[in-house]
């Protein structure tokens, strides 16, 4: 009538499995209270602009939001900024947000949002942008640099992504800005 069960014997691979997962869960969990952000693993950014100007050595290309060049641009830079990025405290200076949009010697991508985007990365930095600066050439070109403004204020640190090739050929083959 009654079915008899053995007890199970405690096991040392169940206790390591459950000690795991707790800490797991509380790693998990005090990262996403750092950051204010429950998806701060998630490496992809989609995000669509509502402007993108081009300050090309001295000259100024805004890109048209309802045309196909502006919507290539957007699946490129999102693609790229996407991959790998690493955090790091270098900022962009008032005087380099300036110099960006003038000096001769640059040539810069500015995408403006129009509400603030959360850029997901272990960093709380960056949560609240309402403009990514990338330089193309000039200063911070070579470390591959993205800056966030807010409020037309340069935020703090930059993230740095393996490569800003495939934005420097877009310019390139798609006649914007000719980058050498």
């Amino acid at each position: 009538m009654y079915a008899y069960q053995q007890k199970q014997q405690p096991s040392l691979l169940d206790l390591f499995k459950t000690a795991l997962f707790i800490v797991v869960v509380i790693v998990f969990m005090m990262i996403s209270l750092s950051t204010g952000d429950l998806l701060w693993f998630w490496p992809v950014f989609d995000e669509t602009p509502s402007n993108i100007t081009v300050h090309c050595y001295g000259n100024d290309i805004t890109l048209q939001p309802d045309t196909a060049i502006f919507s290539q641009l957007t699946t490129v830079f999102n693609k790229n900024f996407s991959s790998y990025k690493n955090w790091d405290s270098v900022s962009m200076s008032e005087i380099s947000w300036a110099d960006y949009k003038v000096n001769d010697q640059f040539a810069t991508l500015v995408i403006d949002y129009p509400e603030k985007v959360r850029v997901h990365s272990i960093y709380k930095y960056f949560s609240n942008v309402d403009t990514l600066v990338v330089p193309l050439d000039g200063r911070h070109a070579s470390s591959f640099s993205i800056f966030s403004v807010y409020n037309n204020a340069p935020g703090m640190g930059s993230f740095h992504v393996e490569t800003i090739e495939p934005l420097i050929e877009f310019m390139n083959t798609q006649g914007v800005c000719p980058i050498s």
